[in-house]
């Protein structure tokens, strides 16, 4: 067993300070690589790794099927750094997991083209991308619980949308290093060499973040549960296996999360992903010009995850994030329709981007975390949210740019069918998320009964 480190009371401020900036650059880095990757499956792999497809529509896809199967790996990622990291801490496995994501990441980065190496090219593409997902499987629930456990309890959302934060500062950077070879570079540079500085230059984004965090205590509750946990053993009770009692005694959680999951993975690909290709293939717009787009509407983003989180510790993790859902659904239709009649318009795709995107959606990305970690016990909860979040990722997310390409060439070009799409999820997690914040406000009524009860026999004795 690890030795564990606690946060000092007496300088749990500072503590957060170092906790947030750290959960923060690590949030940036983790997902840098992983969005990078979706970035360039829109623009760029389509003509490196599928040129020998002639048919352009089949040729996106395939793309953006390779950054779908990618996520069949981090449900797998997930449960085994999440029972690792419920048994030897979160420190060591999101460390471990980095690792993971740099090193395949670079690798991408180095792996010739489809005209140099044939069918190679994008088989290796592909078992990169898995590993990669397997790292980010383990990562992301180690962040968010670094900042989550560590946090007042009256804090505890704002602190978990802080390394939510590193979405769109991944997602801004990631787009900053494609945009500026994109413009400098002609065509046939930048697709033979130019989008490989972006995913070469995570190996020394990974390096430094690994090196930060080695220096990052343990949290607060981890170290109580470890306790519990010696205690029990010292009983001869000793505990399963974190992932079998998360199934045993977690799975309508589980299943109401998965739900919750949804309009988070179809929101964010139809707009932050989908629109990319859409704009540049079918609406004429320059492809550095939309790198540019991604920057302004992740720069936008930053402040609402921030306000997202604090506005759940006052509202309600559940309500807040139903609001939310509900929002991104009544925008959906109206604002693919408004992209398909832009134009090309930059600053009209930028604007509903933003307000889609950057406001309503930031609503649901800055509260996820913290709604789903307050579900489970902390001898469990690495592997619970890790489960949550990347067990449906291929269907709820993974896939969505595939079936937005293909919803688009049935339906010749209209984007109607996309945003009914969008609508229907947001009801659905709508519905998921008022159950499960019901559940758990009768399990808190329950659980402070209880103590009442205990407290007053205790008095009696």
């Amino acid at each position: 067993m690890s030795k564990t480190t606690v946060i000092n009371k007496s300088s749990k401020s500072t503590s957060m300070k170092k906790v947030a900036i750290v959960t923060l650059l690590g949030g940036a880095v983790e997902w840098y690589c992983f969005l990078l990757y979706g970035q360039a499956a829109g623009t760029v792999f389509n003509k490196v790794f599928f040129s020998g497809v002639s048919d352009p529509y089949a040729a996106q896809i395939l793309s953006y099927l390779s950054f779908a199967i990618g996520y069949l790996a981090r449900p797998f990622g997930a449960m085994f750094f999440g029972n690792y990291g419920d048994k030897l801490g979160r420190k060591f496995t999101v460390i471990a997991s980095l690792a993971f994501m740099g090193i395949s990441t670079f690798a991408i980065g180095l792996i010739p083209s489809y005209e140099n190496i044939g069918i190679m090219a994008p088989i290796l593409l592909q078992i990169f991308r898995l590993t990669q997902c397997f790292g980010l499987g383990g990562k992301w629930g180690g962040g968010i619980l670094m900042a989550f456990e560590n946090a007042d309890p009256k804090e505890r959302a704002f602190y978990a949308a802080i390394p939510q934060m590193g979405l769109p500062v991944g997602l801004a950077f990631a787009s900053l290093l494609l945009a500026i070879p994109s413009k400098l570079l002609s065509e046939t540079m930048f697709l033979a060499y130019g989008w490989r500085i972006a995913f070469m230059i995570s190996a020394v984004l990974i390096v430094l973040i690994m090196y930060i965090r080695i220096n990052i205590m343990e949290t607060e509750d981890f170290a109580k549960a470890q306790e519990k946990v010696k205690q029990q053993e010292a009983e001869e009770k000793k505990t399963a296996m974190p992932l079998v009692q998360m199934f045993k005694n977690y799975w309508k959680t589980i299943l109401l999360g998965c739900g919750t999951r949804w309009i988070d993975g179809v929101f964010y690909n139809v707009f932050a992903v989908f629109t990319l290709s859409y704009a540049t293939q079918n609406l004429g717009v320059d492809q550095s010009s939309m790198y540019i787009v991604n920057i302004v509407f992740a720069i936008s983003a930053m402040p609402f995850i921030l306000w997202a989180g604090k506005l759940a510790d006052k509202l309600g993790k559940g309500k807040l994030f139903c609001i939310s859902s509900i929002a991104c659904g009544l925008i959906a239709i109206p604002g693919m329709k408004i992209i398909e009649n832009s134009g090309g318009n930059l600053f009209v795709i930028t604007s509903v981007i933003i307000v889609g995107w950057s406001i309503m959606y930031s609503g649901i990305w800055g509260v996820l975390g913290s709604l789903w970690a307050q579900l489970f016990e902390t001898e469990v909860r690495y592997s619970g949210i890790s489960f949550v979040y990347h067990a449906p990722s291929f269907l709820v997310a993974g896939i969505v740019p595939t079936i937005c390409t293909y919803l688009l060439k049935v339906s010749n070009g209209n984007v109607m069918l996309i945003g009914v799409f969008v609508s229907f999820v947001a009801l659905v997690s709508t519905i998921c998320g008022a159950i499960l914040q019901k559940r758990h406000d009768k399990a808190e009524k329950l659980a402070k009964v209880n103590k009442t009860i205990s407290s007053e026999i205790g008095a009696t004795e």
